[in-house]
């Protein structure tokens, strides 16, 4: 009788033990990189032909420069923003397709978007807006090309205002840069705006960077474009399963 009971216990140990390992959660989730951060977040990084792998090529940045208003600068390997020397103004557009976050409706509890400094002109204030229009990168570095985002364009038709059409409130950080290249900065983005990315994906233009002194010549910057062979721009998402 006592080794029936003993057999019992333990078939019903193997049963409880076997029921909560199964409980592992759902499994489902692309692209994750196997991170978590400091609150038990999802940490999911992108980056061109890098993050979340190798394959990944939902990068598109382009520069757009007031004193060449109908060139297009897509397949520059460097983008800038500020007052260069030989221009009035540059700016420069940035998208990163999210749309591989599974779940749509997960929780963003914050965003950053990392640039690689290789030139530093004076010392400017940078920040980040949301566009409001989609835009064509294009694939040439300072000519003319039908059809791509200029200064004036942002693709087949002319912007709202030239210099193109984002929101006026800030959604990022702004962030005083100085000192010698090589340098990284770190815009923080507000998640509520990459959390609309992900749950709608059709509503995601991207961010324009500016200075926000675009008078003073020679203050800019300029970083590491997507087309660069290294430390193109990384965008990190910090998210929880609803």
């Amino acid at each position: 009788m006592k080794k029936i009971i003993i057999l019992a216990l333990i078939s019903i140990s193997v049963f409880i033990f076997l029921s909560c390992k199964g409980e592992t959660g759902d499994k489902g989730k692309t692209g994750a990189t196997g991170l978590s951060g400091a609150d038990g977040s999802i940490v999911i990084m992108f980056q061109q032909g890098v993050y979340p792998n190798s394959t990944y090529t939902g990068v598109k940045d382009t520069g757009i420069i007031d004193n060449n208003p109908t060139y297009n600068y897509g397949g520059c390997s460097s983008n800038g923003a500020g007052a260069y020397p030989a221009y009035i103004s540059t700016r420069s557009l940035i998208k990163f397709d999210v749309s591989s976050i599974i779940p749509s409706n997960v929780i963003v509890t914050k965003a950053e978007l990392v640039l690689n400094i290789n030139q530093i002109y004076g010392t400017n204030t940078y920040t980040a807006y949301k566009m409001t229009h989609d835009w064509v990168e294009g694939t040439v570095c300072g000519t003319t090309s039908a059809g791509t985002a200029t200064w004036n364009n942002y693709g087949s038709g002319a912007w709202t205002n030239p210099g193109g059409d984002f929101d006026s409130t800030p959604v990022s950080n702004s962030l005083i840069v100085t000192g010698t290249p090589p340098q990284s900065i770190t815009f923080t983005l507000n998640p509520a705006m990459v959390q609309e990315w992900i749950s709608n994906p059709l509503t995601n233009y991207g961010i324009l960077i500016k200075a926000n002194n675009e008078s003073t010549v020679n203050n800019s910057i300029f970083w590491n474009a997507k087309e660069s062979s290294v430390n193109s721009p990384l965008l990190k998402i910090y998210y929880r399963l609803p």
